[in-house]
Parts: C-alpha cells; structure tokens; sequence
C-alpha cells in the first residue's frame, strides 16, 4: 500500500476498487485447491495415491474453464465493474489498467493455488509457505517498488503476476520433486 500511496488518490482509489474484483475473481481457484487438498489427504489416508494425478487432472480441467472465463469476463467489461463501485473517469481507467494487466495472468495464479493444494492436502505446509513468502516479499514487493519508480503505477500491477510466476516455477518443481508424498500427516504402521 504505500508504493501505491505515493501515486496520490486516484491510483489508491483505482487499486482499491479493482483489488477487490479480483479478490473475488480469484475465490474459485482457491476454493479448487482446498477442495482437491480434500481429495489428496483422503486418497492419502486411504492409500490410492495413483488417484491423486487423476484428480489433478480433472481439477486443472475444472479451475482452467473456470479461470478463462473469469479471465475475458473481466478483460472485456472490467471498465464497466469498476464504473459500479465510482463515476471518476480516472479511478476507472486505472482499475481497468489493473484488471486488464492481472486478470491476464490469473491461470498462472490458478495453477500455483492448486500445486499447492496437492502440498497442503499432504501435509507438506511448509514448503507452500515458504513459496508464498518467496513470491511476495522476495518478488512481488521489491519488484513492484523498482517497476514503479520506471513505468509508473502500472509497475505495481505488473509486479503482481511476476510474483505468481514464481510461486507458479517453485509449487510446480517441487511438486515434480515427490517429495510432498511423503510428507502425510498421518503414518500407517504395518505391526501395531
């Protein structure tokens, strides 16, 4: 917030009003990777750990047509979302530069909500944790401070999927890794 305060009231205004539409045009890949979280701690428990490809599969299927219709819903009327919440030309046509440039990227955002989901649903927190921390104070912040001082408040904006970008490369590598599956909360012992 205070990179974007020192742009003046109108990109304030403009972040705030948009910040909150893609709040709200991201709840469906959350809810996607908590509820295949769901599906891989239960497969886990139940020892069918070659369903759990089968439910990334469907999941990525599932959250991607979701997410490419939230995409061009908003690329194509942001303007008139953000005319909703203010009448000011210059709040809406900043929210609308910022929709247009995140949106674009929210299957990025997508993909890494649900490659963490498999992590956290096999108890693996920690490594999703540290990626998130990575792609926002690491990337996501900084860069947003020196692509501000170049190109303006839009640098905030493109800042943002950056930071997806590579919490996206690390969710994804370390999925590949396997080592999340043998992070399960709960260890199944043969001779009790």
């Amino acid at each position: 917030m205070s990179i974007v305060n020192k742009f003046g009231t109108n990109v304030l205004a403009g972040f705030s009003v948009a910040n909150r539409i893609d709040m709200l045009a991201t709840i469906p890949a959350m809810s996607f990777s908590q509820a295949l979280s769901t599906f891989v701690g239960q497969n886990i428990g139940a020892k069918k750990t070659e369903r759990i490809r089968t439910g990334l599969i469907s999941t990525l299927k599932m959250a991607g047509s979701v997410t490419i219709v939230t995409t061009v819903f908003i690329v194509l009327w942001g303007n008139l979302l953000m005319r909703m919440f203010t009448k000011d030309l210059e709040v809406i046509r900043i929210g609308d530069q910022y929709l247009t440039i995140v949106s674009t990227f929210y299957f990025m955002f997508t993909l890494m909500f649900i490659f963490s989901g498999i992590m956290r649903g096999a108890g693996d927190t920690f490594f999703p944790m540290i990626f998130s921390l990575i792609s926002l104070w690491i990337i996501r912040i900084p860069l947003a401070y020196i692509l501000s001082g170049r190109i303006g408040a839009s640098g905030i904006w493109w800042a943002i999927p950056a930071g997806w970008l590579i919490g996206l490369m690390l969710s994804f590598f370390y999925y590949r890794t396997g080592r999340w599956k043998t992070k399960a909360v709960v260890k199944y012992y043969d001779n009790l």
